[in-house]
């Protein structure tokens, strides 16, 4: 586990990728606030006043009636879109959501680096301005695309994707092959209300999924050294850290979050639609920003956790091992208290 004294003050990044340490103690503590007695940490501040997440939650609220009432509009939304999809050799191709999570992942990034020279933006931050700033050159991003597609292409090319509604006999045939160039795909569109149960219901699994393994990762000493040590060394937590992993990690993860699809047969157009919600959720928890109008905030009772929960996790590397939801860290926090009341 990291130390939890003081922040890290060393990027172990490719040679190729120049750093520069320009956050000091001082500053940092600029950027935090009241302390957490439970663990003994310092949270950032948050950054919003009160009307004005009122307001995002009215919106929010009046988007969901929206939604509800337009719902056989966008039922024939998803049946044109599907059939659209389906017929175009791109989306066929067994590849399509390995290469759809490399090419979304740029623009909500390079979103986050547009307002971070923003000066209105700064009110929003949990993670101080400045840190860690780093130029890759194009051999650094080569190689980290290729080392996020091509394990993943390498099982694509050897699995036969089986969807919900492809005969057996078509996958039967599909097997016969070793190599897999293009995916089976079912004649029928998803209903809306598959898709919501489908995407919430593999959220909650990966979450669950994701704790075990984050909480183990940083539990034991061999795993957190070997595997997830290299996520942890940066400076200031911001979008570009979302993908600064172990590869073998990283496939473990993937393989999570793909697992809540399989169980429930998921329909390939609510697996695209997952993938934008979930690399959007993953680049959103490292941005260093706090937004009133992100998830996290919009639905009350502090059932979700968001950037500033995961600020303070890479911060002090304690808590808040959760994805999404905060149910699991609040349990493990109240069976560490019976622990201490039970040796006193």
């Amino acid at each position: 586990m990291p130390p939890t004294n003081q922040i890290p003050t060393r990027s172990h990044t490719s040679p190729h990728i120049k750093t520069t340490l320009l956050i000091s103690d001082k500053k940092f503590s600029n950027f935090v606030g009241e302390k957490d007695e439970d663990v003994g940490i310092l949270q950032p501040q948050r950054r919003f006043t009160a009307s004005q997440l009122l307001v995002a939650r009215i919106i929010f609220a009046l988007s969901c009636y929206f939604c509800y009432l337009k719902a056989e509009t966008f039922q024939d939304w998803i049946d044109t879109c599907w059939g659209y999809l389906r017929d175009q050799w791109w989306f066929q191709t067994v590849y399509f959501e390995t290469l759809l999570v490399v090419v979304y992942s740029f623009p909500p990034t390079f979103f986050f680096m547009i307002i971070d020279k923003i000066s209105y933006f700064d009110k929003f931050r949990v993670s101080p301005k400045g840190g860690l700033i780093y130029s890759e050159s194009m051999q650094d991003i080569l190689f980290h695309a290729v080392e996020y597609i091509l394990p993943l292409s390498i099982l694509d090319t050897l699995h036969v994707k089986h969807y919900y509604g492809v005969t057996d006999d078509v996958i039967i045939q599909k097997r016969l092959n070793w190599i897999q160039r293009t995916r089976a795909l079912p004649e029928y569109s998803p209903r809306l209300s598959d898709i919501i149960i489908h995407i919430s219901v593999a959220i909650v699994i990966y979450d669950i999924m994701f704790f075990i393994i984050h909480y183990n990762l940083h539990k034991y000493q061999i795993l957190y050294r070997t595997f997830h040590k290299k996520h942890h060394t940066h400076v200031v937590i911001n979008a570009k850290a979302t993908d600064h992993q172990n590869w073998i990690e990283r496939i473990v993860f993937i393989l999570s979050a793909n697992a809540g699809l399989k169980v429930q047969g998921a329909h390939p157009f609510t697996r695209t639609i997952f993938v934008f919600v979930f690399v959007t959720i993953l680049i959103y928890n490292h941005c260093g920003y706090d937004f009133p109008w992100t998830f996290d905030k919009l639905i009350p009772g502090d059932i979700f956790s968001g950037s500033r929960e995961h600020y303070v996790h890479h911060a002090k590397g304690k808590r808040h091992y959760q994805f999404c939801f905060t149910y699991l860290d609040k349990g493990l926090d109240w069976l560490e208290s019976r622990k201490k009341n039970k040796k006193l």
